[in-house]
């Protein structure tokens, strides 16, 4: 899984989570909690069969790995646009059937409305272009996702998907901020981690809304200072990463990060 990130991102982690089992675990919570209502749950799933022709957990569920990687990437301008989802998946050839059922479905549904929303099959650039991308456009967004390499790529845009499937090396663990910050924390097996280049994150953010907060200072009475550079910011943010495992005696967390609350 750290392979398949890439060594330039702003922000990563990987979690897991059982989503068949989790369907399961809900059930028996409604049947313990409000037994009455325990038919009206399993009648949800019914009907969105019904819909869609797709069960919800026999097939799309179960097809699903319990591993999720989800980063973001910034652009050349800096900007944190480059979101990427990977699911390392358990049936392939079963999630293509159910995925492009859903597409099929979601596009009837919309044309019938007079949507605006266009659904599109096209091969990826070079060197993927055997592999066919899936991409959903909006009037200023357009995602994509394909199943390529026993693994579920959903990313922000085609040219996103392709560099998804292009990455080469050690990826994440190629990166130094990265190996450093795993090297404090000390724990090498873990369920579930966060990487945040904070000064990258934070840089894009900050950039955006400050001319605007200085607008409002300038305005007060009496005027007030305009608020510090983003490279005044960055310079004193350092990386930050969260570890999640659990052993016999629990679920453990440990974190190191440059300001307190830097999880939120």
């Amino acid at each position: 899984a750290y392979r398949a990130i890439p060594a330039n991102v702003a922000w990563a982690a990987i979690g897991r989570f059982d989503a068949y089992r989790f369907l399961d675990d809900v059930r028996a919570g409604v049947q313990r909690a409000m037994p009455q209502q325990a038919s009206t749950f399993d009648m949800v799933l019914r009907q969105f069969y019904a819909f869609t022709g797709v069960d919800l957990q026999k097939d799309l569920f179960a097809c699903l790995g319990d591993t999720y990687t989800f980063y973001a990437v910034p652009d050349s301008a800096g900007k944190v646009h480059g979101y990427t989802f990977i699911n390392a998946l358990k049936d392939p050839d079963k999630a293509q059937q159910v995925f492009s059922q859903l597409e099929q479905f979601s596009s009837a549904m919309l044309s019938q409305r007079g949507g605006n929303v266009k659904f599109t099959t096209e091969p990826l650039a070079a060197p993927n272009e055997k592999i066919s991308a899936h991409i959903i456009s909006f009037q200023s967004y357009a995602p994509a996702w394909t199943i390529a390499n026993g693994r579920l790529y959903i990313s922000g845009s085609k040219a996103e998907l392709g560099k998804a499937l292009s990455i080469s090396g050690n990826g994440l663990l190629d990166n130094a901020k990265f190996a450093g910050l795993r090297k404090k924390l000390g724990q090498k097996a873990v369920a579930a981690f966060t990487y945040d280049d904070t000064g990258v994150v934070v840089a894009d953010v900050y950039a955006y809304f400050r001319p605007q907060f200085d607008k409002l200072l300038a305005q007060q009475n009496p005027p007030m200072a305009p608020l510090p550079s983003t490279a005044a910011v960055v310079a004193n943010l350092e990386p930050a990463m969260s570890v999640l495992w659990s052993d016999a005696q629990g679920v453990h967390f440990r974190g190191i990060g440059p300001v307190p609350g830097w999880e939120e």
